[in-house]
C-alpha cells in the first residue's frame, strides 16, 4: 500500500512518546515518572483533541519527578507492579496511589537509590478465575538506549 497513514500526535524537538491507550469514559490515567513518583488522575479531566495536535500536560515535571516513565489507563481496583533498572521489584494496590489533577506532581510510590530509575511497570487485574492478569509497560529508553538514564 502506497498510503503514510495520518498524524496522530505532533511532537515538539526532544519530544518522545511515554505510551498510549484506549481512552475509556469512567477510567483513570495512571503516570509513573522515572524517579518513583506516581499519580492517579480522572480521564473526564482531559478534553478530546483532533488529529496532530500537541497532545494535553498530564503532569507538572520537576527535578523532583523526572520524566513520564509509563502511562496506561486503569480502573483503581488492580495491583502495580513496578521493576527498577537495578532490578527491585514492588506490588502495590492502585487504590493506594491518590487521584490527582493533571498538573500534579504525584506521590512516592517507589523509593529509588538516585542512580536508579524506574524499567519497567505492569498493571494487574484479576479475571474472572480469580487469576492475575498483567498488561505489561516498559519505560521509554533515552537517546543513549537506557531506560531513564542519561
Amino acid at each position: 500500500r502506497t498510503s503514510g497513514g495520518v498524524r496522530g500526535l505532533k511532537l515538539a524537538a526532544g519530544d518522545q512518546l511515554a505510551g498510549m491507550d484506549v481512552v475509556e469514559p469512567e477510567g483513570q490515567l495512571l503516570v509513573v515518572t522515572e524517579f518513583g513518583m506516581g499519580k492517579r488522575t480522572m480521564l473526564k479531566h482531559y478534553s478530546p483533541h483532533g488529529r496532530g495536535t500537541g497532545g494535553q500536560r498530564i503532569l507538572n515535571i520537576t527535578k523532583k519527578t523526572g520524566r513520564v516513565a509509563s502511562v496506561q489507563v486503569v480502573h483503581g481496583d488492580e495491583e502495580l507492579m513496578m521493576i527498577s533498572s537495578s532490578g527491585i521489584v514492588i506490588r502495590t494496590e492502585l487504590a493506594t496511589i491518590n487521584k490527582l489533577g493533571p498538573y500534579a506532581q504525584g506521590v512516592i510510590v517507589m523509593n529509588l537509590k538516585e542512580s536508579d530509575r524506574v524499567a519497567c511497570i505492569a498493571v494487574l487485574s484479576q479475571n474472572g478465575n480469580g487469576e492475575d492478569h498483567a498488561d505489561l509497560v516498559a519505560s521509554t529508553p533515552s537517546k543513549n538506549g537506557k531506560n531513564g538514564v542519561e
